[in-house]
């Protein structure tokens, strides 16, 4: 398997912004809400389209939870991954789209996005236009350091089979080997699963697990999604890996948001695993 160097963070997520690194670093606050890109695309600070303004229980990929509020355009409420007590609020001047009702982007259909850029914070919230479905947000401060970033998901009501951290069944560490013959492990416990291979470990939430009823639990989540414990009558668990993300940061030149760069991102340097099985 690849090896990535340099992961010496407790998370392989805090890795998830350098592919900002193709932006102008400029972190001051905008002057002008109205900006246009050398492809001619106007983008204006509209703040959240009233469609997406309620409250949202938000899971942030550190295990913290809150909630945040969409309301007069702007977003309040948000928590600093690995920092218990800042909260972070965006008015709507710090929101930007093409469009009012937010913007599109065909490697995700049905969600629509906005660009953020503010307090010296950059990234992008997306809203799934199915009030049941998860939206999420990715923003980090600054271009010099990874260590201050807002990261994780939403969803308007919490749901209810959110249960994995509680399932006394699959709270155990379980282990099991790639189709090359390395070693995988995996750990579940009450806060996290923890995903571990060629010495580097990805940490998921256990509360973006959903509980299938079915023996089965996965993440539905937009840049997880399939990534699956499946129990066995054998005493071992099958278990489903899959990272990949398109994510969205606003270009920023002389204080001003000019166009919107897109970038994907997948596993981390781990390896995408289908159905793995895995034994205690």
């Amino acid at each position: 398997m690849k090896r990535i160097s340099k992961l010496s963070a407790i998370f392989l997520i805090l890795c998830l912004p350098i592919l900002y690194s193709c932006s102008k670093n400029n972190n001051n606050s905008p002057t002008n809400p109205t900006t246009e890109g050398n492809n001619q695309t106007t983008y204006t600070a509209n703040g959240v389209a009233k469609d997406f303004q309620g409250t949202y229980k938000f899971y942030s990929i550190d295990g913290q939870t809150a909630d945040i509020t969409i309301s007069d355009t702007g977003i309040s409420g948000l928590k600093i991954s690995n920092d218990t007590a800042s909260i972070i609020n965006f008015d709507s001047s710090t929101i930007y789209s093409s469009n009012r009702s937010g913007d599109t982007d065909a490697s995700i259909p049905n969600y629509k996005y906005y660009l953020i850029y503010g307090d010296e914070f950059k990234g992008s919230i997306s809203f799934p236009n199915d009030s049941t479905s998860i939206g999420y947000i990715r923003l980090r401060k600054s271009l010099s350091t990874y260590s201050i970033y807002i990261n994780g998901i939403f969803e308007r009501t919490q749901n209810a089979q959110r249960t994995l951290g509680t399932d006394s069944e699959l709270i155990a560490t379980w282990k099991g080997s790639y189709t090359d013959g390395s070693q995988l492990t995996v750990t579940i416990d009450k806060d996290f699963v923890s995903y571990t291979a060629d010495n580097k470990t990805y940490k998921i939430p256990s509360i973006y697990f959903i509980n299938q009823n079915d023996g089965s639990y996965n993440t539905q989540t937009p840049y997880l999604k399939n990534s699956i414990i499946v129990k066995n009558a054998n005493n071992k668990i099958q278990f489903s890996y899959k990272h990949f993300e398109i994510a969205h940061s606003p270009s920023v030149l002389n204080g001003q948001v000019t166009g919107d760069l897109q970038y994907s991102l997948t596993s981390f340097g781990l390896p995408n695993l289908d159905s793995i099985e895995f034994s205690k």
